[in-house]
């Protein structure tokens, strides 16, 4: 299952007070719906933010978690101003993109995101154009990127503390190319979660997942192949199988 979160693509966008807590009671609601105790969450940016936080506060819903150049670490004091450097490059950009939206605001919204602009297709564009120019859209967009950038709640960020308390199989997923939060922090927090894997992609940048299908499937296919195998997540290779931890993380210091 894919999910537009509340109050983005084309799930219903409700005049809320947009939270951490709103997008994962969301999901929890789809779980519930589809009849699902518990879940594989992979979350990527925002959605890794949401999927960490229910592993940390609904751990009985969570089987396992991947979070993929996810949002949301404040892991000591010191991080605190790059959060907040990171929020205000994301704000800005989205912002630009949604001020009277054009479908050239948005491939360069888009392009951002991305370490090959190539791979942002005239589809992908259109698609994204369509959610930015409606009504509803229009109306939430300004205070929903707030919520999740200038105005984050300190009680719903990812703190060391908080990730310590995960207590299910974890992969932390990164770029060495993203252009929001560096890959070194997404790996300290791999170091902070029991047990976690890191995984460190070549030439991609914000959306591995988009940009380099094939391995991106390999390492989380991977992962989760081996969670319900009851390997406990192992650490993943290239081609999704299991690898030593050491090994894993002198390739990503490189």
């Amino acid at each position: 299952h894919a999910i537009d979160m509340l109050g983005h693509g084309f799930t219903d966008k409700p005049q809320i007070e947009y939270s951490i807590r709103a997008l994962a009671e969301h999901v929890l609601g789809f779980l519930d719906e589809i009849g699902a105790s518990r879940a594989h969450l992979v979350g990527q940016s925002l959605g890794g933010w949401v999927a960490a936080f229910l592993a940390v506060h609904h751990p009985e819903r969570v089987a396992s978690l991947v979070s993929v150049t996810g949002a949301g670490l404040q892991l000591d004091a010191d991080g605190a101003t790059l959060t907040e450097n990171v929020g205000r490059q994301v704000a800005e950009a989205t912002t630009k993109a949604l001020d009277t939206p054009t479908r050239e605001k948005v491939r360069t919204r888009l392009e951002w995101l991305v370490h090959d602009p190539s791979v942002v297709t005239d589809e992908l564009v259109e698609t994204r154009y369509r959610i930015y120019a409606s009504p509803d859209f229009a109306a939430t967009a300004g205070d929903m990127v707030a919520a999740f950038t200038s105005r984050a709640r300190p009680e719903e960020l990812l703190t060391a503390e908080r990730l310590a308390t995960i207590n299910c199989p974890t992969l932390v997923l990164w770029t060495r190319q993203n252009p929001t939060m560096p890959w070194p922090v997404g790996e300290a927090a791999s170091r902070i979660i029991p047990d976690a894997t890191f995984r460190l992609m070549e030439d991609a940048g914000h959306w591995p997942q988009f940009e380099k299908p094939a391995e991106f499937h390999a390492v989380v296919g991977g992962f989760v192949r081996s969670v319900t195998a009851g390997r406990q997540g192992g650490r993943t290779d290239g081609d999704g199988g299991p690898t030593d931890p050491a090994t894993n993380r002198q390739r990503a210091a490189r």
